[in-house]
């Protein structure tokens, strides 16, 4: 059927196209396409809405209104074509196609189902704000970039409810539902809501529609509903008409919920109650419609005492309940191009039905876009610019009050009040307690006053009785194992402490660290290149057995087999303290393929020296400095990958530092693996702190 559908859309418009020409509509001028089901309502709508009909005066009164602004839409005049859609999505393709022939700058409507229309009209790049159009799917921008839609759903309220749970720190709850799709949808947006804000849903539980409703018959299987979440969760939703949670709370006082520990949350999103009981404040919201319930007993009354209520914002000046406004349009609707009869256009007495005031917002905000379009020389044929002009709008709906266009260009409503119940059966009332602001976070205003309390959303016990010992609530055991347990592990813990303590002070007196410079045998390796790998350049040990009598510098040894670099302190002798032991043993224990190991260190009298891993291919500052030793790319990357790597092993270590990083402090192995030496050692670095003549430092 979806592709019969488009092939004779294409079909239509390929036709079109052959006498359809390419011209600016006339300067000054904007033409509405306005498609929306004037005759009949078709299968797509519930019998509680109301046909175009009956209230079709309203686009000439919303057009009308803005064509006597001077300020909207100055230099330009507002003007609109019509065709009745039927509620059929190829009578609104045809009609679309008609109105586009006729260059119209923007469509108005598509309701019923309005996905392939919204998608066709976005091919065309004509904008269109919808009065009547549900679906979530033309919500992606991605797909629809020219739509905007002022039918608001009061329902919406995930974040309103999410913001209650967060204030008074509810983590479970459970859902009863009226079983109509538009309370389906709420409550399925909802619990994907609390699902991402890991709030449990124990339980959900569908009820029969109110219209269906009999308490003779339905009283029962209502109460066994409630008794079954009465065991799941003490928070209790209630999404359903509120004169149906209304019920809920006679049946809470007859299975005895009402002492204080549950609490029940209620809705008003019906509009049509809410503009009644402005109007006649004899209508309240505690008068029953079943002859049972009618009057609110003390019992049920006790069960609203705990009972939040939250209620979007209508006030007494909206727009579709002013006697004035309903006088224009009646007479409009009698008038061409509708030509409605008086029982039509007089049908609603007190007030029009909420989508003929979203119907007035389509038709005035899309003027709002239009001005902010043409203020900034915008194309107002180009339907992405105009509808990004509406997104983040806030206005004034004609319902009285405050809505908004979110980055979706979906309108919402922009305030809802939080309700506690005050009074006694026989003078109940609402009390606003609270109010949710457009970005849908909640302000308390006033206390709310609970039976006894803030409730917990579970018993002591928890629902199964499994948080307590059976038959018993005494917790001594229980607390007596804890405490035993955290003992024991506080003296496991000394114990450990100690130990290690004692382990560190043995390694510390062993001194594993001292060299016996008896042990130490000069090497021949010494080179002249080698030279900046000393603290001096002067030589560690002196050696007789050189040729002319001459002495032999070295500073290349040979200990325990190993060949080894010698580093001279210039210290006769040094004070073996606790701290430089602390700091031998952290030279000691570390180890890394880029940092030099420390062998030890010789402390004799005269001879204070380190001992080191040997590289044998000097320092960084040798090879810089050697011009036989080309430096490609490749192997400067090398080079400074091992830096890195040492450099951070060496910050992650104890010795956190290196302190004194230089190229003569790198040195580079037989292997060309870059090493970073002379770190660590700080209570020695305080007594020898000057820097020898002659030794330099490069740029790394």
């Amino acid at each position: 059927m979806l592709k019969i559908r488009w092939i004779f859309a294409i079909f239509f418009f390929t036709t079109t196209l052959r006498t359809r020409f390419y011209v600016n509509c006339r300067a000054g001028k904007i033409t509405l396409g306005i498609l929306l089901p004037f005759e009949t309502a078709g299968d797509f709508l519930s019998d509680n809405r109301q046909w175009t009909k009956r209230y079709a005066g309203m686009i000439p009164y919303a057009i009308n209104t803005i064509n006597n602004d001077p300020n909207l839409l100055p230099n330009h005049t507002l003007s609109f074509v019509w065709k009745d859609t039927e509620c059929r999505t190829d009578k609104a393709l045809r009609g679309m196609a008609q109105q586009w022939s006729e260059n119209v700058d923007a469509f108005i409507g598509l309701g019923c189902f309005c996905e392939e229309s919204v998608r066709l009209a976005s091919a065309l790049r004509l904008p269109v704000v919808s009065n009547l159009c549900t679906s979530a799917e033309v919500s992606n921008k991605s797909v629809y970039q020219t739509f905007a839609r002022t039918k608001l759903d009061p329902g919406n309220m995930a974040q309103e409810v999410l913001g209650i749970f967060k204030h008074f720190k509810w983590k479970r709850i459970a859902i009863m539902w009226e079983n109509i799709p538009v309370w389906t949808k709420r409550k399925d947006t909802l619990m994907e809501t609390l699902k991402k804000n890991n709030i449990s849903v124990s339980s959900t539980r569908p009820l029969i529609s109110i219209k269906k409703y009999t308490p003779k018959i339905h009283k029962e299987v209502f109460r066994n509903e409630l008794g079954v979440l009465k065991g799941k969760a003490r928070i209790l939703i209630f999404m359903m008409d509120h004169e149906l949670a209304r019920e809920a709370m006679f049946l809470a006082d007859d299975l005895g919920m009402n002492h204080g520990n549950f609490v029940f949350i209620l809705f008003r999103f019906d509009i049509e109650q809410i503009l009644l009981s402005l109007q006649f404040p004899i209508l309240s919201p505690f008068v029953g419609r079943f002859s049972e319930t009618r009057v609110l007993t003390e019992g049920a009354s006790k069960s609203f005492q705990n009972a939040l209520t939250i209620s979007l914002v209508i006030n007494k000046d909206n727009l579709i309940s002013d006697p004035n406004v309903l006088k224009v349009v009646s007479n409009l609707t009698q008038s061409p191009p509708f030509n409605r009869s008086k029982a039509d256009s007089t049908y609603h007495k007190l007030f029009y039905p909420e989508d003929a005031g979203y119907l007035y917002d389509a038709i005035y905000q899309y003027a709002v876009a239009i001005n902010k379009t043409l203020s900034h020389n915008g194309d107002i044929r180009n339907g992405t610019q105009v509808i990004q002009n509406l997104i983040g709008t806030e206005y004034k709906s004609s319902l009285g009050g405050p809505a908004f266009f979110d980055d979706n260009a979906d309108a919402f409503i922009g305030e809802y009040i939080l309700y506690d119940f005050r009074g006694n059966n026989t003078k109940p009332s609402y009390h606003k307690v609270g109010t949710f602001n457009v970005k849908r976070v909640l302000n308390i205003t006033d206390e709310i006053l609970w039976v006894k309390g803030i409730p917990s959303d579970s018993p002591e016990c928890g629902f199964e009785n499994d948080l307590c010992a059976e038959g018993s609530k005494n917790y001594t055991f229980l607390i007596l194992g804890v405490v035993m347990g955290i003992l024991v592990i506080a003296v496991i813990a000394l114990v450990v402490s100690l130990y290690r303590k004692y382990k560190l002070e043995v390694e510390l007196a062993d001194d594993l660290w001292k060299v016996d410079s008896k042990e130490i045998v000069l090497s021949n390796q010494a080179r002249s290149s080698f030279r900046s790998l000393c603290w001096d350049k002067r030589s560690v040990f002196s050696d007789t057995n050189s040729r002319d009598g001459v002495k032999f510098l070295s500073n290349v040894a040979v200990y325990k087999k190993n060949t080894v670099a010698i580093r001279k302190l210039q210290r006769n002798s040094i004070d073996i303290t606790r701290e430089l032991r602390v700091e031998m043993k952290q030279l000691r224990d570390i180890r890394h393929e880029n940092l030099v190991n420390f062998v030890g260190a010789c402390v004799e009298f005269d001879k204070v020296f380190i001992l080191t891993s040997y590289c044998s291919k000097g320092s960084l500052q040798d090879i810089f400095e050697n011009d036989d030793i080309k430096l490609d790319s490749m192997f400067i990357v090398s080079l400074v990958k091992d830096l890195v790597r040492g450099m951070t092993f060496l910050h992650a270590s104890e010795i956190k530092v290196h302190g004194n990083l230089k190229s003569s402090n790198c040195v580079v192995d037989s292997r060309w693996v870059l090493k970073i030496a002379n770190f660590g050692l700080n209570n020695l670095r305080e007594q020898h702190t000057k820097e020898q003549k002659g030794d330099y430092k490069y740029s790394l």
